[in-house]
């Protein structure tokens, strides 16, 4: 201080003052200090009473007990259990002296030196203040009254000029710019004195010295400056204007850029200047507060965020919040905001910026201050996310709460993650072990500070922290230094480490559980997406365990076995619900396909010209990681044409067509049938495009691949399963039971059955309602009655000799290819693994070629209206398809095709029935009777009479049972032969009015 008398002896020093004091408890009840008094009663480690001051709320009890001050004399603090809050001696004094009220005993900034002079009165010391001291303190007590009403009358004219036109856009007033810019609402601006400074130079000059204030004051106040003239200008002009409120006056101010600023590049924002020392300039009471600190002073959780209309979106909101008005507080204002934020739950939020990432630092470093001081109760650090959960590119406080509500900002709230979880899992130290096992203790209800002890050369024992006893950034050493140095309890060490692994897993993926009910981990950094459920005995699957095992180093043993089980708990516990891929999908909304590169990745196409794009798994969809082998996209021109002929290519089409004619549907040695083999050949030709379309089709008809032994209905199989899948395909036997077969069905996109010979008692429903995409029942997992219904996303493939499979049902809805026998030894027959290696080595190309026509097929789709697209025929989605794949890729004779499968299926479906054999003479014998209508009965006798006369077996018992059977496969004989039923009697009549073309 200046101003002492030359004899003043100098002032006492904080030691002296805080030695001298009294003790707390006596100070409150001894009547001779200050100015209220209490009776205080033992209640635990504390005393309690009435407040001295404002008295007891509890008005049913009597009896110092029930009173709500509390003192404790061990540490010397007292605490106001009404107006929640407390601190020491000093706050004491200065609430006992009317010098703040209760609620805001913890800032004593205004008040310190009188509450100085009081303690040093209380302390006994003898009163070393000057006359010129005291009345310095005084003058500088005015001066803040003074300033505080020049900045009152400020915000006046400020708030007045928000309601004039903008100049640049008259038909909005600067308040509609606010609230339509951050959607702040009207109230708010009125409770926030928020205001606009005008462009003209000397507004707020003129203004205020027509209510009567000097020129010095509106010096000191930092809201004038002087130009190059010498006169007084305003500081802010042409901005917005945001005053700080310290117990609700203005105390500091800051001016946001509007399009209405001077100068060519004017800064975004304008505080007040810095206190000038040679008295021209602002005050030293102009100094910047913490904004926003009134709204914390009685709330229980306080969001810290980085700017001013970030705080006053989250006032508005209903949240308390503070904020530097920056990206951190600084020394002096950190220990303010820590002060207030005593006891308090604090979670940071800062604005989202993915290129610089400044935001995200400065909420951790923040965050980290903030902890680090002691005070607050609970630290957290929240991040900006859309509703559909997705991180924000750059996207700050006020922004987000326009674009959504409190409730969204809410939710960024309850996923805020405690100061260690969220430095390991963001920002400059994600991943380092030593922030992973500190979150970890913490979450085990553990000090991260006290894990274990030393003890030194000289005896002393000293207390270490996870950073201590971690060293490196390798999970799997810190894993075994933090078993092998820590002096906790193998228990507490187990729990520490479930919780390690559940934060680090949740920090680089997620869970996921799919519509069939299975729960699933992916894994970011790999894009991968690991099984977690395990089929019988085995509770993990090892391919989760493998992933655990590899980041920590924990192998599945007594000790850890239920760590794992309870890590799969947890997961099932908060996996989000999503739909998993086996190999292709079409996105409908965005109207693009997604095709597996059984790697970490998917390729993309949509009907345009560009080539396919690749994009990481998890991007758009999810696939899972199949048995399928990595594939990459080779370019048109990058594909190797065929030199000469390709091994097993059939005489009829040699060296004809595209690669995937060349390479595949050339080399099958298709049979004549109702089918022609041209037409079979383009059967699978269409098929294979089809394959990656699932997802247009609501059912997938059913390969079968019929013929005597050597016709290579296997080999055929395996070219198709290898071409997509890669050399380690593999198909599989039909199982012996139900439940075995729909566990190959969920879990194979291609299900490829193979000498499917000997029939199942359940299989022709199971294979009808695939073929008809109707939904199957499995048990859910781990339930003994409960059903999941699971829609099987495959393409099931049937090769036989003599298929047991021909059921109408099953049969309408096939895709039947007629193979015939390769004699050895002659120029057609090629060995399996020669005639399998040559698509095995041009692989990448074929599926390159596939997917730009698929890609062309899209475009077409994309232009066809859906009208058009409906299909009468018995497998409508694939004709449909078939329809798109003419067009898109200029083939002939789809219609002819589509027209010749029923007759086909029919063959197929009547190829062992007696009936046929019965049916084909009695046409043959009896042309001109077949022609006319007969019962039942009579057309039983004449086909029981063809079959005697043929030495055929007819194995049906009478009338009835032909005439089930009649009704049952009437559209098969009304393919084969023609056959027309009248039903307008009592019973129906069949005739047969032309001859059965040779086949």
């Amino acid at each position: 201080m200046s101003g002492q008398d030359d004899d003043a002896a100098s002032p006492p020093s904080i030691d002296e003052l805080v030695e001298a004091l009294p003790d707390l408890q006596a100070y409150i009840e001894n009547p001779a200090h200050g100015q209220h008094t209490t009776d205080l009663v033992a209640v635990g480690d504390e005393y309690r009473g009435a407040h001295p001051v404002h008295g007891s709320t509890n008005a049913d009890e009597s009896g110092p007990a029930a009173g709500n001050f509390a003192v404790n004399p061990a540490k010397g603090v007292w605490y106001c259990h009404r107006c929640g809050a407390g601190g020491d001696l000093l706050n004491y004094i200065a609430v006992d002296e009317g010098l703040v009220d209760c609620a805001h005993a913890d800032d004593l900034a205004d008040v310190f030196p009188l509450v100085l002079d009081l303690a040093t009165e209380a302390a006994g010391i003898a009163d070393r203040m000057s006359g010129a001291d005291r009345r310095e303190l005084a003058a500088r007590r005015h001066e803040r009254a003074a300033i505080t009403e020049v900045h009152t009358a400020a915000c006046t004219f400020y708030r007045q000029h928000l309601d004039e036109p903008r100049p640049d856009e008259p038909t909005e007033t600067w308040a509609a710019y606010v609230r339509n810019r951050w959607g702040l609402s009207a109230a708010i601006l009125d409770e926030a004195g928020i205001g606009y400074a005008p462009r003209e130079p000397r507004a707020l000059v003129d203004y205020l010295r027509a209510e009567g204030f000097e020129d010095h004051l509106l010096r000191q106040s930092g809201l004038v400056s002087e130009n190059d003239e010498g006169e007084l200008v305003d500081y802010f002009d042409g901005r917005l204007i945001f005053p700080y409120r310290v117990r609700g006056a203005p105390r500091y101010f800051i001016g946001r850029r509007t399009p209405q600023t001077p100068g060519r590049t004017p800064s975004k924002y304008r505080k007040l200047r810095n206190p000038d020392p040679d008295g021209t300039g602002p005050t030293a009471c102009v100094t910047e507060p913490v904004f926003g600190l009134d709204t914390a002073r009685s709330a229980e959780h306080v969001v810290v965020t980085e700017g001013v209309t970030d705080a006053l979106a989250l006032h508005d909101a209903g949240f308390a919040a503070i904020a530097p008005v920056g990206t951190a507080f600084g020394e002096d204002r950190l220990k303010t905001a820590a002060r207030a934020l005593s006891g308090k739950r604090v979670t940071v939020v800062m604005d989202e910026d993915e290129v610089s990432g400044a935001g995200l630092r400065a909420a951790l470093t923040t965050a980290t201050d903030l902890a680090e001081t002691g005070h607050p109760r609970e630290v957290r650090v929240g991040r900006l996310t859309a509703a559909d959960g997705v991180t924000q590119q750059t996207i700050d406080v006020a922004e987000f709460y326009r674009d959504y509500d409190a409730a969204a900002f809410a939710q960024v709230l309850d996923a805020a993650l405690p100061v260690n979880h969220a430095r390991y899992c963001w920002g400059e130290t994600a991943g380092d072990p030593s922030y992973l096992f500190a979150a970890a203790v913490e979450a085990a209800d553990h000090d991260p500070t006290a894990v274990a002890s030393r003890t030194d050369d000289e005896g002393t024992e000293s207390l270490l922290g996870v950073d201590d006893i971690i060293d490196g950034d390798e999970l799997p050493t810190a894993q075994r230094e933090f078993h092998r140095r820590s002096d906790l309890s193998g228990k507490d060490v187990r729990d520490i480490f479930e919780h390690a692994i559940r934060i680090d897993l949740e920090a680089n993926g997620s869970f996921i559980r799919s519509d069939d009910g299975r729960l699933w981990y992916f894994f970011d950094p790999e894009h991968r997406l690991y099984p977690i459920d395990a089929s019988g005995q085995q509770e993990i699957h090892d391919e989760f365990h493998g992933l655990i095992k590899a980041r920590f180093g924990l192998s599945m043993d007594q000790w850890s076995r239920g760590l794992f089980k309870d890590i799969r708990i947890h997961g099932r516990r908060i996996a989000a619900r999503r739909a998993v891929h086996q190999f292709a999908c079409y996105n409908a909304e965005a109207g693009e396909l997604y095709v597996s590169d059984f790697d970490d990745g998917y390729y993309v196409v949509d009907g345009s010209d560009e080539a396919p794009e690749h994009r990481p798994n998890g991007t758009d969809v999810l696939f899972r990681d199949e048995r399928g082998e990595p594939w990459t996209y080779v370019p048109p021109a990058a594909r190797p044409e065929p030199d000469g002929d390709i091994p097993g290519e059939r005489s009829p089409w040699a060296g004809e067509g595209d690669l995937l004619h060349r390479y595949v549907t050339n080399r099958v040695n298709f049979g004549d049938a109702v089918l022609t083999p041209a037409q079979q050949r383009l059967q699978l030709y269409l098929h294979l495009h089809i394959i990656p379309l699932t997802s247009l089709l609501s059912a997938r008809p059913i390969l079968a691949w019929v013929g005597p032994k050597g016709s290579g209905k296997t080999v055929t199989q395996r070219m198709i399963g290898r071409l997509f899948y890669g050399p380690s395909f593999k198909e599989t036997v039909m199982p012996d039971e139900k439940k075995d077969f729909y566990a190959v069905l969920a879990n194979r996109p291609l299900t490829f059955i193979d000498n499917y010979d000997d029939g199942r008692r359940w299989a022709n429903d199971v294979l009808a309602a695939v073929a008809t995409g109707a939904k199957l029942e499995l048990r859910k997992l781990y339930s003994t009655v409960d059903l999941a219904s699971y829609d099987p996303q495959c393409w099931l493939s049937l090769t036989s000799r003599d298929p047991p499979f021909r059921r109408d049902d099953v049969a309408e809805r096939m895709l039947v290819f007629n193979l015939e026998r390769i004699a050895t030894g002659t120029a057609d027959f090629v060995g399996t693994t020669p005639f399998l290696e040559v698509v095995d080595e041009a692989r990448e190309p074929l599926l390159s070629a596939l997917l730009d026509n698929v890609n062309a097929v899209l475009r077409v789709y994309h232009d066809t209206e859906r009208a058009a697209l409906r299909s009468q025929h018995r497998m409508a989605d694939w004709a449909a398809c078939a329809h798109l794949c003419a067009e898109a890729l200029d083939l002939d004779g789809v219609d002819a095709l589509l027209e010749a499968m029923g007759g086909e299926r029919a063959a197929f479906v009547l190829e062992d029935d007696p009936l046929r054999p019965a049916l084909d003479h009695y046409l043959e014998t009896q042309p001109k009777c077949a022609t006319r209508f007969h019962s039942t009965t009579k057309l039983y006798d004449v086909l029981a009479e063809a079959a005697a006369s043929t030495d055929h077996t007819f194995d049906y018992a009478d009338a009835r049972h032909l005439g089930r059977r009649l009704k049952k496969i009437r559209e098969e004989l009304h393919q084969l032969y023609g056959m027309e039923v009248d039903t307008s009697g009592r019973a129906p009549q069949y005739r047969f009015p032309t001859a059965r073309d040779d086949e």
